[in-house]
C-alpha cells in the first residue's frame, strides 16, 4: 500500500465509522502493513490537507482514538438537521422512571410494591421509549 492509498484508507475508515478508532484498529484493517505511528502520521497530514484546502472537518483526538469531526464554527448547520423528539409521559410513568432511577437495580415487583399497582404498562411504554433497558 503506498503512502497514498494509507492516506484514503485513514480518510475512508475515519469517514465511515461513527465512534472514535484507536489506531491499533485501523493497524489491523491494514492488515498489519503499517505502525500505529504510520497511522499518526497519515492523520496529521490529512488534517493538514483539510485545513489547506478550507475543509469544514478534521480528524480529532477522542479518549484513546480518532474521529472525523465538524469544525464548532460550522455545527449549527449539523444542529439544523438533527432533531430532537419531545416525549410526554404521564404521571403514572414518570413516577415509574423515578422510582427505577433511584431505586436501580430494581425489578419490576419492586417498582409495583413500592406503587402499590400494577405496572407493566408503564415499563414497557419506557423499554418502548428506550427510556430504559432489561438487563440480567
Amino acid at each position: 500500500m503506498s503512502d497514498k492509498e494509507l492516506l484514503q484508507a485513514v480518510e475512508t475508515i475515519l469517514f465511515t465509522t461513527p465512534k472514535p478508532l484507536p489506531p491499533r484498529k485501523i493497524v489491523e484493517l491494514s492488515g498489519d502493513r503499517f505502525s500505529s505511528k504510520d497511522i499518526r502520521e497519515a492523520i496529521k497530514k490529512l488534517n493538514k490537507e483539510f485545513e489547506k484546502t478550507g475543509r469544514v472537518f478534521r480528524i480529532e483526538a477522542v479518549g484513546d482514538g480518532f474521529q472525523m469531526r465538524t469544525m464548532t464554527e460550522y455545527g449549527r448547520w449539523v444542529q439544523k438537521l438533527e432533531t430532537v423528539k419531545t416525549i410526554k409521559l404521564s404521571m403514572a410513568t414518570m413516577e415509574t422512571l423515578s422510582i427505577i432511577a433511584y431505586k436501580q437495580p430494581v425489578t419490576r415487583a419492586g417498582i409495583e410494591f413500592i406503587r402499590g399497582v400494577d405496572s407493566s404498562h408503564t415499563v414497557r411504554r419506557l423499554i418502548q421509549q428506550k427510556l430504559i433497558r432489561i438487563v440480567g
